[in-house]
């Protein structure tokens, strides 16, 4: 018998029920990741295959699986913008941006403190040699470096006042740095820069010794020394590009990366450039960074602006996309399955996935306005409408979209078919119809400001509009009765569930729920303490008819497992307008939203309720889980005997939070979850229950 282990387990247990030391959160953790965002990439940097970082704007990204997923580590891209990063070793690294700002983690980006720079202007390039010994560059000729890991910054006469751009040393004593003056040069540690190559508009230089080296600029300006820097031979890029990024691994092999979508690439130190494509579709694509692995030199990534992200895995020979970098406002996300969706909104911006967001492409609409909703009724068939009129149709899957008229050029806010024939836009001049897969629309309401339409059927459907308003029809739009909502919002988003149960959902922090068609409507507490709050789109897992989500400004999603009856707020990666959210299973939705964002949840707090029981129970009861040990699914269920808020968790022998399987008001009854583990290692683990003075733990085991 194992006395220690054992102890180990009574001590967690009864951590677990005295409530000591254990994480409190009032929002649900459903494990939503990024799987596109918008904001600007300048600098890009592997510490080895798997860690990396990523910064720019104002938000600094993290991964530990090799770019397959980013998270953010710092954000506040309402006030920052960051132009570089180094990092020492995955733990240590330093961030500059504008005015002056200086940022530095020592646990990975899990804390940040700011730094003194000394000086408001823009901190475009940093560079350590070591722990302790860092330099920056910025505009006005700013040199700053420190000896103490920042904590001191001193300013190094750099004897210029143009802006500098990048850096390169190779010790504590020799350095360059590019500029809009040229090519500056220090042998003393920084105490006197020399003007080494007076070129104009010089934005990155790359020595593999202190002999050898080249720098890149404007044009497609490129340039080679033997010498140290003393002499400058020009070479032939073959472009006409600003080369932002340039690296050379040893005295041939190097490349090069800038703006309109070049990359070039040279194997014989820079005697013959060849360009690289890069599978980006947008011609004016912009890369800013060059970077690859510090203990594999096969494995490279390039960033850029609107968030684009390259990768290599043969030393730049190839790249593929691992984020395509769309910096559009997104409107509207339309999945049809778990793998095919669309994401689609300003500037007439489609872009269509096919493997569940990990890759996307972008799609040609013909059209740059607007484009705010979709309605797909398989993978080939959809139509998007948008703003000054614009109706999109595809029979194809998106690979061509052909322009409808509704004859109006008025905004449309939602669309909803039924079939390839019948469907309705709604908007700005009121609700159109089509019957012929929108060939021809007939106005049917003319009532302006409606916002949103929700059709059960070819006859039976309900319409959003502004100032509280909510319109029926039990005859396909043909005539159109106004019903009380009991409010004074503007209904954003409807979702039915059946010919009586709905939900509307809007600005003021409101949501509203009928169970008799329509003719009245009833408050859902959201549990958002904002008056303000909107909400811009609701979503129902059909199939269960328990499982649903809301989206809605300032990075609020919310999410219910009773059929609305509760609202319990969700953990999400990044703050930003989620303006859509669609529910593929009890497990799997996406939301999409400003910068470009789009963000996937694949386990959906990892629990599905699949049986209730509201008769009577005398007691409370937590029971043991069946199957256990399991792989990867588990039963739990317990018994609550009055009403009242109860929580249900999951945590790992160290006592953290790894699921929530019930945060919210529950009423008197029998409930059995199915607990899914796919996520999570083998071990042991521990489901708390709380429901008012009734605390229980047990242990089950999870064998993979």
């Amino acid at each position: 018998m194992n006395t220690k282990n054992n102890t180990i387990i009574v001590i967690i247990i009864s951590l677990l029920i005295i409530n000591i030391s254990l994480p409190r959160n009032s929002n649900s953790q459903s494990d939503w990741n990024i799987i596109n965002h918008g904001f600007d990439l300048n600098r890009i940097q592997f510490l080895n295959d798997n860690d990396g970082y990523a910064s720019g704007g104002g938000i600094v990204f993290k991964t530990n699986n090799g770019g397959a997923v980013w998270k953010p580590v710092y954000t506040n891209f309402s006030a920052d913008y960051f132009w570089y990063s180094d990092f020492i070793d995955v733990n240590t690294g330093w961030v500059t941006g504008e005015y002056g700002k200086i940022i530095k983690t020592t646990n990975g980006g899990a804390n940040w403190v700011t730094q003194n720079s000394g000086t408001f202007n823009t901190l475009i390039n940093v560079n350590f040699t070591d722990q302790n010994t860092g330099w920056i560059a910025g505009h006005n000729g700013t040199i700053l470096k420190t000896t103490n890991a920042g904590n001191n910054w001193i300013n190094s006469n750099s004897g210029t006042s143009a802006n500098l751009f990048n850096s390169c040393f190779l010790n504590s004593n020799t350095g360059w740095i590019a500029g809009d003056a040229g090519i500056l040069k220090t042998t003393n540690s920084g105490n006197t820069w020399t003007l080494v190559l007076n070129q104009a508009w010089m934005y990155s230089v790359s020595f593999i010794n202190e002999s050898t080296g080249w720098a890149g600029g404007r044009f497609g300006k490129m340039y080679k020394t033997t010498d140290g820097g003393e002499s400058w031979i020009p070479q032939e890029s073959t472009t006409g590009a600003t080369y932002y990024s340039l690296i050379f691994m040893d005295q041939n092999n190097g490349i090069a990366a800038g703006d309109y979508n070049i990359i070039i690439r040279t194997t014989n130190g820079g005697n013959n450039w060849f360009q690289v494509t890069s599978g980006v579709q947008n011609n004016f694509a912009k890369f800013s960074n060059i970077s690859f692995s510090e203990t594999n030199p096969e494995n490279g990534w390039i960033s850029g602006f609107n968030g684009v992200i390259l990768k290599t895995v043969n030393a730049g020979i190839d790249w593929t996309i691992k984020n395509p970098g769309s910096g559009d406002y997104f409107w509207y996300s339309d999945f049809i399955n778990q793998n095919t969706g669309y994401v689609h909104g300003s500037n007439g911006t489609i872009m269509k996935t096919t493997d569940g967001g990990s890759s996307w492409k972008y799609q040609t609409s013909g059209t740059g306005n607007t484009l705010i909703h979709s309605s797909f009724i398989d993978a080939n068939t959809g139509w998007i409408a948008g703003h000054n009129g614009v109706i999109l149709k595809t029979i194809n899957g998106g690979n061509n979209w052909q322009i409808q008229s509704s004859g109006y050029l008025d905004n449309y806010f939602n669309t909803v078919f039924k079939n390839e024939n019948t469907g309705w836009v709604v908007g700005d001049a009121g609700i159109f119809k089509t019957t012929n897969g929108g060939a021809n629309w007939n106005r049917q309401l003319n009532e302006q400001w409606v916002y949103s339409v929700s059709f059960i059927n070819e006859n039976t459907g309900w319409a959003g509009v502004r100032f509280g308003k909510i319109f029926k029809t039990t005859n396909g739009g043909t005539n159109w009765i106004q019903k009380p909502s009991g409010s004074g919002a503007t209904f954003y988003s409807l979702s039915f569930r059946s010919e009586q149960n709905g939900y509307a959902v809007g600005d003021y922090n409101t949501i509203i729920r009928t169970t008799d068609g329509g003719e009245s409507w009833f408050p859902s507490n959201s549990g958002i303490s904002n008056p303000y709050q909107k909400f811009s789109c609701i979503s129902f897992d059909y199939p269960t008819d328990l499982i649903g989500w809301i989206s809605g400004f300032d990075g609020v999603i919310l999410r219910t497992m009773d059929g609305g009856e509760t609202w319990v707020r969700q953990e999400v990666p990044i703050n930003v307008d989620y303006n859509s959210i669609k529910i593929i299973s009890n497990s799997v939705a996406y939301a999409a939203g400003g910068y470009g964002v789009v963000i996937k949840t694949s386990n959906g707090d990892a629990t599905t309720a699949i049986n209730t029981n509201t008769e009577t129970v005398k007691n409370f009861i937590l029971k043991q889980n069946y199957p256990n040990p399991f792989n990867p699914v588990t039963n739990l269920e317990f018994g609550i005997s009055k009403l009242g808020f109860v929580s249900l968790k999951i945590y790992d022998v160290l006592g953290k939070e790894v699921a929530v399987i019930v945060n919210n008001n529950v009423n008197p009854g029998t409930y059995k979850y199915n607990f899914d583990g796919s996520n999570l290692v083998s071990g042991v683990y521990f489901y708390r229950l709380e429901a008012g003075d009734f605390t229980d733990v047990k242990r089950m085991v999870l064998v993979k």
